[in-house]
């Protein structure tokens, strides 16, 4: 029950965070039952990863630059937890190097070129 409430918490902070702030998004449709189809499980997987990090990396980082967070007087803090929002989003990606990434930067290739009416091959279609 105690995992439940934690992932809960995580899945909401996620959310919130997705819904309030431009650089956070989950791609799909953007209204109805087929938002939440879609975007519940990749959500579920980011709190995750989000509170595995949180868990297991931040203390370890934290304790590592205990100078710098006591010099700043806790400033660095911030510092810090945009690190691990972003080494989330590396890992929830699929990392770099690793195929998940490719695949994801390969769809984004694609559908920019077919907005811009250039095939696969580079010519005009």
């Amino acid at each position: 029950m105690r995992f439940l409430t934690w992932l809960l918490s995580y899945v909401v902070g996620v959310a919130a965070a997705a819904w309030l702030l431009d650089g956070i998004r989950f791609t799909g449709p953007r209204q109805g039952t087929a938002e939440l189809e879609q975007k519940a499980v990749p959500l579920l997987v980011v709190a995750l990863v989000l509170g595995l990090v949180s868990a297991v990396v931040r203390p370890v980082i934290t304790l590592l630059s205990l100078p710098l967070v006591l010099l700043t007087l806790g400033l660095f803090l911030v510092v810090i937890n945009a690190g691990m929002l972003l080494l989330t989003g590396e890992i929830a990606l699929g990392g770099p190097g690793l195929p998940g990434r490719r695949l994801l930067d390969g769809r984004r290739r694609r559908a920019g070129r077919q907005r811009r009416g250039v095939d696969g091959r580079g010519g005009a279609r």
